[in-house]
């Protein structure tokens, strides 16, 4: 029993991971694919001003087709290639694996924005290693950018009128609530 629920968790955690790699791939990669693609399937070429991949600013129908073209090859292929497969678990697997792959077509957009730092991250190591840039440089700057001057928040008062002489450093709140509510 505990194996065949690491079995389950392993692949629910697997396209989760894939479902993120994708989207990913997709964003980067499958725009230029799928151009091709649109152009022999269709007669008019797809607008230039148009970025779309196979899972890239889709629809959530057409990326639930694509999380479920992923999971019925991974289950294919898992059922040919074991000598004795359970079909029960891989009919599990596959109703379960995709609505994890859309989770992850979902977190997709923060791993690319990962991704895409990723040559800054780099480079940034690459400084520090051959000893151009010290810690204090390079984490210098988010503190600076961190400590920008706010500026200053305007004073709420506590009613609607404010009459001469009223001082409200001294007043209780529950005075100013009543003021407030005119009680």
């Amino acid at each position: 029993m505990a194996n065949m629920t690491s079995y389950l968790v392993f692949w629910i955690v697997m396209f989760l991971i894939l479902g993120a790699f994708w989207y990913v791939v997709d964003r980067k990669y499958g725009q230029g694919v799928y151009r091709f693609w649109y152009r022999l399937t269709h007669e008019k070429p797809l607008p230039e001003s148009v970025q779309r991949g196979f899972v890239y600013n889709r629809k959530t129908r057409h990326k639930a087709l694509m999380a479920t073209l992923l999971s019925t090859a991974q289950s294919i292929v898992a059922v040919m290639s074991v000598a004795e497969p359970n079909l029960l678990v891989e009919l599990i697997l596959w109703i379960v694996e995709v609505p994890v792959t859309l989770l992850g077509f979902a977190i997709g957009p923060w791993v690319f924005g990962i991704w895409r730092r990723k040559d800054e991250v780099f480079d940034a190591i690459d400084d520090l290693e051959s000893g151009d840039k010290t810690i204090g440089d390079v984490f210098g700057k988010a503190e600076k950018a961190k400590a920008k001057p706010q500026p200053p928040a305007k004073k709420l008062t506590a009613s609607p009128e404010k009459k001469d002489g009223d001082d409200d450093d001294d007043i209780d709140p529950r005075e100013m609530i009543r003021r407030y509510t005119k009680r």
